[in-house]
């Protein structure tokens, strides 16, 4: 099992795995109400720990019992790796901004059509650091007194929480390490309002003078896994999904609005080769498959239509089972730019994908598909799902 399951979970992986979105958005009132239980945060502990908390809410007493003990066991191991990896590094160079990325569910290649551009001007020198395999850094980071004092600091006010200490501690070492070694001003996280650990990451960062700037690097929704999580700004696409994080408990004042580099197409029309271009999601073999029945109805009427998968997202074997064989739904290549992608069909539909934003801003005509999947389409409006309003058509139109 990576780290990145074991300690992180974050909500991308568990999406496709135990169908959380659907058990998040049923229970939204529920998993609120606790929030809204919970006195508000003190201080950055109160908020890992609040962070924490929220994510366990859909885990199993079996898995929760499981982390806590592989914590526990790795724990002493970690110190101590740690604590020799301390002796031997030294300093490789200066950069004024480091970009770490995690995980497979970040492209990499497609970082800078997501960077604010105000940060590459005021970080001129920058490097990207990608942590594919997130186990190694179990073994890797940096110790300081600084991180010991932190982390019986937590232990102290959570000492049977073995595995929120753990990971408290190994995301602390880790970000130390790429401290020592490049000297930033700033660090950017990918991906970093997954992550429990991220408010006293930025605590810790803060007290060395080093910025924790998170970006947003895909679609946002109500969630109980991004709950009072801080950093020390937060540079969002549109002031709406600003509500989402307020709601469930961060702080206001870390937000900035901006327009990325995605958005900004110059899309020409002229050659509309399909009615309808459909943009898969982590879906189920279920989902495809009514995704592929209503497609099917529009191929029967005449129109050509395409599926495009997400990179790492949907399963491709399932995938290609339901359509590669459908006459006149083609399988369209991802490496194809989405700007082609774009321009060669009439109706870009999803559910909820972050190119339904891409399209939107581009003036193209988007559909929300309201039926291939009526639970999770009903859902949408109690995770606060920014495109529910703002996108008028629906598949179902086309029928």
């Amino acid at each position: 099992m990576d780290y990145e399951d074991l300690i992180i979970k974050e909500v991308c992986c568990k999406l496709s795995k135990d169908t959380i979105f659907l058990k998040v958005a049923h229970s939204t009132k529920e998993w609120l109400k606790f929030i809204d239980s919970l006195q508000p945060p003190k201080d950055d502990y109160d908020r890992t720990k609040y962070h924490y908390t929220c994510t366990c809410l859909y885990n199993s007493k079996k898995e929760i019992i499981v982390y806590q003990i592989i914590s526990l066991l790795l724990f002493p191991i970690s110190f101590f790796c740690s604590g020799v990896v301390s002796l031997f590094t030294r300093k490789k160079e200066n950069v004024d901004c480091l970009i770490i990325t995690g995980g497979n569910y970040i492209n990499v290649n497609s970082i800078d059509s997501i960077m604010p551009i105000e940060l590459y001007e005021k970080y001129k020198v920058t490097k990207k650091i990608h942590l594919k395999k997130r186990r190694i850094l179990l073994f890797t980071g940096v110790l300081s007194f600084e991180i010991i004092k932190l982390v019986f600091t937590s232990i102290y006010r959570n000492p049977l929480n073995f595995e929120l200490n753990f990971s408290i501690f190994t995301h602390l070492v880790t970000i130390n390490k790429y401290m020592k070694l490049y000297n930033p001003r700033a660090i950017i996280t990918i991906a970093g309002e997954n992550d429990f650990s991220s408010s006293l990451i930025t605590y810790y960062c803060e007290k060395h003078g080093i910025e924790y700037i998170c970006i947003m690097h895909g679609e946002y929704f109500l969630t109980p896994y991004h709950a009072f999580v801080r950093f020390s700004k937060f540079y969002v696409w549109n002031e709406l999904y600003i509500h989402q994080f307020i709601r469930t408990g961060s702080p206001i004042e870390m937000f900035l609005v901006y327009e990325p580099k995605r958005f900004k197409m110059q899309i020409q029309k002229n050659n509309e080769e399909y009615y309808v271009g459909y943009y898969l999601q982590d879906f189920t073999e279920q989902q495809m498959l009514s995704i592929r029945n209503n497609l099917r109805k529009l191929v029967i009427k005449g129109y050509r239509c395409k599926v495009r998968p997400h990179k790492r997202a949907t399963d491709l074997i399932c995938m290609n089972k339901i359509f590669q064989k459908e006459k006149g739904i083609d399988i369209e290549d991802t490496n194809i730019p989405i700007k082609t992608s774009f321009e060669n069909c009439k109706y870009i539909v999803s559910m909820y994908s972050t190119v339904i934003s891409e399209a939107l801003y581009n003036d193209l005509l988007v559909l929300i598909d309201d039926i291939s999947d009526k639970d999770l389409y009903n859902s949408l409006n109690d995770v606060m799902y920014i495109n529910i309003d703002r996108v008028s058509g629906r598949l179902s139109d086309l029928f």
